[in-house]
């Protein structure tokens, strides 16, 4: 991280000098912990790979702004409705279009990196098409393929913790009338089961819960067929990105049910 990148984070943070000799300081084993970062406000704590992303991706023009709000400043954004508005988020731009995605998240290097400004689906014309994505993590990809000219996106995620960001995703994004969010795992049954509820910061397999308790959710086991059959799905597109679910999903769907998707 060069100086001329900590001189940038003048226009981010209140205490961005603080903060800089904070991560040199946990950087070079002088310390541990978080790097306490002030905007708008707020206080907030980034993992120094964070807080080094950020910082680079600013400088380099990758991300336009850091936003921590707070009731004083709220009105900035009039476009969001207040009861939306998540403590944080970072806006970078993408096809002439300013994006929010809440932050921080544990995982936001690959989302900007790959996905959006990376083209991990530049090859995929989701124009005027439904999309179904299975495993949506905290919404980025549903985001994309909204922005990107999809009719609809019904986008699936199991885990309570990243649904609920992916809704304040679509949300502070004005896309809720072109994205539908299920806290739902897509199953080779239908069903219903148990998710934890615990914050996840990876990607990893969803792995049921056998039974109901106060750290679980009851949440929906949706097949293909279902989908294809309630959300009337017809030479749609099928993006599965949910950790090894491919298999048993892919090979219990009937060749009718595969047809729904040109992709």
């Amino acid at each position: 991280m060069s100086l001329r990148a900590v001189l940038s984070t003048r226009r981010l943070f209140g205490n961005w000098f603080g903060a800089a000799v904070r991560y040199l300081l946990i950087k070079h084993g002088l310390a541990s912990g978080l790097v306490m970062v002030r905007c708008g406000g707020l206080v907030h704590g980034l993992s120094p790979d964070l807080y080094s992303f950020i910082v680079n991706s600013y400088y380099d023009g990758n991300i336009n702004d850091v936003h921590c709000l707070d009731s004083r400043i709220n009105l900035r954004y009039r476009d969001i409705p207040l009861a939306v508005i998540p403590p944080s988020f970072i806006e970078f731009s993408y096809s002439n279009k300013s994006i929010r995605l809440t932050s921080p998240i544990s995982f936001i290097y690959d989302i900007l990196f790959e996905n959006f400004l990376g083209g991990a689906y530049d090859d995929v014309d989701v124009s005027g098409r439904v999309v179904v994505d299975v495993g949506a993590g905290i919404g980025d990809t549903a985001v994309l393929f909204a922005l990107r000219g999809a009719e609809r996106v019904i986008a699936l995620e199991p885990y309570p913790s990243l649904y609920e960001k992916a809704l304040m995703n679509v949300r502070i994004n004005g896309l809720e009338d072109k994205v539908v969010l299920l806290n739902a795992a897509v199953s080779d049954t239908d069903g219903f089961t148990y998710a934890p509820t615990q914050e996840i910061r990876d990607y990893v397999l969803f792995r049921p819960m056998t039974h109901k308790s106060s750290e679980s959710v009851r949440i929906r086991t949706i097949t293909l067929r279902t989908l294809v059959k309630e959300y009337g799905v017809s030479n749609g597109i099928l993006k599965m990105d949910c950790e090894g679910c491919e298999y048993e999903v892919i090979n219990s769907a009937e060749p009718e049910t595969l047809r729904a998707f040109g992709k």
